[in-house]
């Protein structure tokens, strides 16, 4: 049974003899048609129908911090002139003005057509239909074209009739696979293609994706043939999908100009639940300039595809993390980033147990738990409890099953780190930042886990 298009459901629910009926079902059509161009959209529908100022549905994207939103304004004349009046009165939103019917045949090339294009570009508006954005909408695009769909919502702009979405559509797999392949030409054309369909800064966010992937492949950034930039950040979309790439970008180089504008929060934003060779490169390049303040360590059995001794960074249910055999070590900007992790339950360890693991670390403080006491060992002459001989004479006269609860332990330049054992969990005290090298480093190592950090080891994730 072949599918009915949207343009088909359309037409049908205006031919129904009910007008709530008739509505309900055109918003329905238009509402599923939006969400196949960008899933992450939330489309509220208004309780108003082809209003001139109020429009008929809004698009918002709830998993970003912004409080964006775009305005749809539905329209069942597509007649030029009636469309260029329209829009002059809604253009301040930069709205879509969605056509209920097809364009006339004038084409995209006509004198009137163009004036109301470039006007429309102008405003940042976008005007089109629902057989023009089912090109972009189609469950066979490229990977490449899926995100340039999705900011369509966001910032389209001009008039895409079904013509100029086509040969839109061809334009940008040629722009994407020239700049995989560092041919000038072809990336032209997707570049050029971007700055017509969007507005400045959602094609800027694209083109500099593009320029991303021609370094990458090896091209010079100084021969991009488009505006190039070091220092925009790089959206959620764009991140996702260099980290999916199939092609595996080895340039360090080229990750560390990526990584100069993440962190852990826009990570986090963002599915990786297998990992990928692109992220695990992005960690290692740029573990020791992106910052932590929590670590925690929790179970986690082998994912599809990967070896239960794999070591690579991954991102799900919100959370960064480093899978090190059946065990899983989380990094967060905030402690309760790390609710929904579970962490490995541990018994207070001997002190014997926490000079070996600690044995390099000045431990300025330590919890011992004694029978139904807890008893805290504090030193401040910078060198810590375990250079101090006393520590074992102290804890000798505690019960005989007497053991480490939680330490702090002091790191360079002032800065103040605690471990809980009961929790598996390091946590940097007040404002203090840790490199996530550092943290996941001292947090393997307090669990007894070192092994995991020996550098000769070819899966070796830093």
């Amino acid at each position: 049974m072949k599918e009915v298009s949207y343009a088909g459901r359309i037409g049908h629910a205006l031919e129904l003899s009910q007008p709530q009926a008739a509505i309900d079902g055109v918003k329905a059509a238009v509402t599923d048609e939006l969400k196949a161009l960008d899933p992450k959209i939330e489309v509220v529908r208004t309780d108003y129908f082809n209003h001139t100022y109020i429009p008929d549905l809004v698009i918002r994207w709830p998993r970003e911090s912004s409080t964006f939103e775009r305005y749809v304004y539905l329209r069942s004349n597509s007649d030029i002139d009636y469309l260029a009046e329209e829009v002059g009165i809604v253009s301040e939103n930069k709205p879509i003005v969605f056509g209920l019917d097809t364009f006339p045949a004038a084409g995209p090339t006509s004198p009137e057509m163009r004036r109301l294009s470039q006007s429309l570009r102008h405003s940042d508006t976008l005007v089109t239909d629902a057989d023009s954005l089912s090109v972009f909408a189609r469950n066979d695009s490229s990977r490449f074209r899926q995100l340039t769909s999705s900011a369509i919502t966001k910032g389209g702009r001009g008039v895409i009739d079904e013509q100029t979405a086509t040969s839109a559509s061809e334009d940008l797999d040629a722009g994407f696979d020239g700049a995989m392949r560092v041919d000038r030409e072809s990336t032209s054309r997707g570049v050029s293609t971007l700055d017509l369909l969007l507005a400045p800064q959602f094609s800027n966010r694209i083109s500099r994706l593009l320029q991303a992937i021609w370094v990458g492949a090896g091209g010079r950034l100084e021969d991009y043939p488009g505006k190039t930039s070091l220092t925009a950040e790089i959206s959620d979309d764009s991140l996702q999908f260099l980290f999916d790439l199939d092609v595996e970008i080895v340039n360090a180089e080229f990750w560390g100009r990526v990584g100069r504008f993440v962190e852990l929060e826009q990570l986090s934003r963002l599915l990786l639940p297998n990992g990928s060779s692109n992220f695990t490169r992005f960690m290692k390049v740029n573990h020791n300039n992106m910052w932590a303040r929590c670590c925690r360590l929790s179970m986690r059995h082998a994912t599809l595809d990967r070896d239960e001794n794999d070591r690579f960074w991954f991102i799900d249910n919100g959370n960064v993390g480093l899978n090190v055999g059946n065990h899983a070590v989380y990094v967060a900007q905030k402690t309760d980033k790390l609710g929904n992790v579970q962490p490995v339950g541990s018994d207070a360890i001997s002190v014997a147990a926490l000079k070996k693991r600690a044995r390099n670390l000045v431990v300025r403080d330590a919890e011992f738990y004694s029978g139904k006491l807890t008893v805290r060992f504090s030193s401040d002459d910078g060198q810590g409890l375990l250079a101090d001989d006393q520590l074992d004479t102290l804890v000798s006269q505690l019960d005989d099953g007497a053991a480490v609860k939680k330490i702090e332990v002091t790191l360079p330049g002032g800065r103040h780190m605690t471990f809980d054992f009961g929790i598996s969990t390091s946590t940097g005290r007040t404002q203090t930042r840790l490199a996530i090298k550092e943290i996941v480093s001292m947090t393997l190592q307090l669990v007894g886990m070192e092994g995991h950090l020996n550098p000769f080891l070819p899966e070796y994730p830093f």
